[in-house]
């Protein structure tokens, strides 16, 4: 995976009416002003591409910074290396992050877009998880398998 670098936003009042009128229809719970403020608020946001992933990412809030990850080509991913390549390169290799699987009552799902919330405090661990060291692989046995592991620049 190629390294992220940040992106240069475009200021495009046409795509973004378009989009502002895409969500109109898609969120009818929320008014124009709404999404407008919405909208205003994540211009700020710093943005990172490459050459198969667009990732937005919000300062951290409470500890806690949140990646919106997603490929350049809108397809599904769940690729776990490059997600962590990602986390990784924008965070840090130390910190941990979590994606959350929520209530069916809480589920966004609207974009093959997937989140990260990532911990600020790169000493932190998770109450869960796996504790007993770091083993990667490229090796599989008779009922796994594994592809091989490439060798980061």
């Amino acid at each position: 995976m190629d390294k992220l670098v940040k992106a240069v936003r475009e200021n495009n009042p046409v795509k973004e009416e378009e989009i502002i009128q895409d969500l109109l229809r898609l969120f009818p719970q929320f008014t124009r002003e709404d999404i407008e403020k919405q909208f205003e608020s994540e211009k700020g946001l710093d943005r990172f591409m490459n050459d198969k992933y667009q990732v937005t990412m919000r300062p951290a809030q409470d500890g806690v910074i949140w990646l919106s990850i997603k490929r350049s080509d809108k397809e599904p991913i769940h690729d776990w290396r490059d997600i962590q390549e990602i986390k990784n390169q924008l965070v840090g290799p130390e910190n941990e992050a979590i994606e959350i699987y929520p209530a069916e009552s809480r589920r966004v799902d609207t974009a093959n877009q997937y989140h990260l919330w990532v911990f600020a405090d790169s000493e932190y661990r998770l109450p869960f998880g796996f504790h007993a060291g770091r083993l990667v692989t490229s090796d599989h046995g008779r009922h796994d398998k594994q592809r091989p592991l490439i060798k980061r620049r």
